[in-house]
């Protein structure tokens, strides 16, 4: 699976999540805009005078400007009909985009209509970033772990009923307790049923690379508290409806799914169900994990730093890539000079390296 972003992706990741976050600031561009480009429109106009032949574009962007800003100022005025009428419109022009009433009158409609937008959450334009069904205590950890090795192109997108201030604020202060006060700002965080599809549209699911069911914050404490099985079958649902919205279009990319599970039973039961969504679906039990980290480090505490850069996204990660023709993983460990492969799954071989790039593409003689 494909999981490097072209310049163009990132650069509308970048606006996609900024505009989401910030709109103020787009508010202030696209006025700015809107100005430089009524002062091009004089400037053009201006152009067409008698009295303008054979000067350049931008003495009459300078004129443009003063007429717009102080109508009695420098210009000299012509009997032409047409200059006459022209200047005017240039006036009116400079009334409409530059008197600061009426930017503050423009600023308001673009801002209420970008908070309306926003409100009724529209499409994002992303690319192959990573989507968090549902929300819980362990969310803003494994973010973190994500973000480690490439804060600057690592996208995330939460999609759950929790108060979206409050989420925001759960995940930076876990970033300014470990990256002093930096915070991580390519992040969307969206209210909303995971189990809507109207709302999976909106978070651009099917362009995604990962994505990750959670329990939710109540689903935790209903475990905790009553022992009982709700959350995992609720996981189960919530994976049964993504399997079904992204096996209605399945294209050569498809994102990785991994569901949260805290039973081999839970765990049992996704892995035998038919994922018609792609290739690639890995149920994790996260407490069963982390209690074996714990009881392998409390034996050998010297193995702290190992399972630290193992499972830290620090320095190397893993990759799927198509399995090259008639070459075994113990042929193909002779050639590979910066990449391990590891194991065959299905149609696909798992690769460690630093780079995707550094995988190189082999054929056997």
């Amino acid at each position: 699976m494909d999981t490097e972003l072209s310049f163009f992706q990132k650069l509308r990741n970048k606006l996609s999540v900024h505009r989401e976050n910030n709109p103020g600031i787009f508010v202030f561009i696209f006025i700015i805009v809107i100005n430089i480009a009524m002062i091009a429109f004089s400037s053009g106009l201006l152009l067409l005078l008698p009295e303008n032949a054979g000067r350049t574009f931008p003495e009459m962007m300078r004129f443009a400007f003063t007429l717009m800003v102080n109508p009695s100022g420098r210009y000299q005025y012509s009997d032409y009909p047409i200059s006459l009428i022209i200047t005017t419109v240039v006036v009116l022009l400079g009334m409409i985009s530059l008197t600061g009433g009426t930017v503050g009158f423009v600023t308001n409609i673009i801002t209420n209509v970008l908070v309306k937008s926003a409100s009724s959450h529209r499409k994002l334009r992303l690319k192959k970033h990573i989507v968090i069904l549902n929300y819980n205590h362990k969310v803003p950890s494994i973010i973190y772990d994500y973000c480690f090795d490439d804060m600057k192109n690592t996208y995330i997108v939460i999609l759950s009923n929790k108060d979206e201030n409050e989420v925001r604020h759960q995940i930076d202060n876990l970033f300014r307790a470990h990256q002093a006060n930096k915070k991580f700002k390519n992040i969307i965080i969206r209210k909303g049923s995971p189990f809507s599809q109207l709302d999976l549209d909106r978070i651009g699911l099917k362009d995604a690379r990962t994505i990750l069911l959670m329990k939710s914050d109540s689903e935790e404490n209903e475990t905790v508290q009553n022992n009982t099985k709700n959350s995992e079958f609720n996981v189960f649902k919530l994976f049964m409806f993504v399997n079904s919205y992204l096996g209605k279009n399945v294209t050569e990319n498809m994102p990785c799914v991994i569901p949260e599970v805290s039973d081999k039973q839970s765990e049992k039961l996704i892995r035998e169900y038919p994922f018609t969504a792609g290739n690639y679906c890995f149920p994790v039990n996260i407490n069963e994990l982390l209690g074996k980290i714990m009881a392998v480090t409390a034996v050998m505490p010297s193995l702290c730093d190992v399972l630290l850069h193992l499972i830290g996204f620090e320095g190397v990660e893993f990759y799927l890539k198509d399995i090259p023709e008639s070459l075994s993983i113990a042929d193909e460990l002779k050639l590979q000079d910066s990449a391990m492969p590891i194991l065959d799954i299905e149609n696909k071989r798992l690769y460690i390296s630093e780079n995707e790039t550094l995988i190189k593409n082999y054929v056997k003689q």
